[in-house]
């Protein structure tokens, strides 16, 4: 498919989580041949210096059987030359025995990278072409049109009722994001806390909306979250359980309703910054009545 192709977001998703399969396979199949191509390389290395070797005794061999009157130096002459081929052998073995690690060192980053990083991407990617689906037949079901994948970025999967149940459960409520204003306390410096950067809070805004929250309204739990992680060898910032406890768990959005109906945030601005960048409208929240 070529780019030109590709109309909706989950077209794109499933092209992106093809091209991480044949990147892997590729990659692999490249490093494989390239270890083949240095082992092979080796083994010819060491039967020439064998060879070289050899030579070398048989000159020395001869040399000493000579008599003492006997003009030498023409075996003196094939010895020395016999000698320097020998350590030239000797250098390039060594050269390619450098090549052999060195591959092998390669294949060994690459397994780890599609463990660590391409293995969990692309599970990221399908969950997300999933999901899509899943809110399409959602919606589907109760009767709406069809909408486009790319829809569900801006509407919050919270409008689902066992997750307003669970809201409810948990002293939560959906706030629209138009009503929040930090502009007293704005952000300033570094963005984001404990070294996390605006990538790692859109990832996880939208990992909250196409994976943890359709899977809570599922019935899935935190520790579904964390074994799902642990499987996937997610790395911290790209854990899915993180992104549930920034919405349902241990560090939710905290803001206070003002008399006038307005809200000021005391915790989660760069979440809610980065939300509104990307096109989400409303989020789950402590809110704490302020009357002044």
């Amino acid at each position: 498919m070529s780019d030109g192709d590709i109309r909706t977001r989950d077209e794109t998703l499933a092209t992106l989580a093809g091209a991480l399969a044949v990147w892997s396979e590729e990659s692999g199949r490249v490093l494989e041949t390239s270890a083949q191509n240095t082992a092979k390389a080796l083994d010819e290395a060491r039967s020439a210096i064998d060879r070289r070797r050899a030579r070398v005794s048989e000159l020395a061999s001869a040399l000493g059987a000579l008599p003492p009157d006997a003009d030498s130096s023409s075996l003196r002459a094939q010895l020395q030359r016999a000698q320097e081929s020998l350590a030239t052998a000797t250098r390039a073995h060594s050269t390619i025995s450098a090549s052999v690690d060195a591959v092998r060192e390669l294949q060994r980053r690459l397994d780890r990278a599609r463990v660590d990083l391409a293995q969990p991407a692309r599970s990221d990617l399908l969950d997300l072409v999933q999901a899509v689906e899943n809110y399409r037949m959602v919606k589907f079901n109760a009767g709406e049109a069809s909408v486009g994948a790319g829809s569900s970025s801006s509407r919050s999967p919270s409008s689902e009722s066992k997750l307003s149940g669970i809201y409810a459960q948990l002293g939560l409520k959906e706030v629209n994001l138009s009503q929040i204003t930090f502009d007293d306390n704005p952000i300033i410096g570094e963005w984001g806390r404990g070294g996390l950067t605006k990538a790692d809070y859109r990832w996880a805004l939208e990992t909250w909306g196409n994976v943890v929250a359709p899977g809570v309204n599922s019935g899935m739990t935190r520790d579904d979250f964390d074994a799902r992680d642990q499987a996937r060898h997610a790395v911290a910032t790209r854990k899915s359980a993180a992104a549930y406890d920034m919405f349902l768990g241990s560090d939710p959005i905290r803001v206070d309703r003002l008399a006038d109906g307005s809200h000021s945030v005391t915790g989660g601005r760069h979440r809610i910054e980065a939300a509104r960048e990307l096109g989400i409208t409303s989020l789950p929240m402590i809110v704490t009545e302020v009357r002044k």
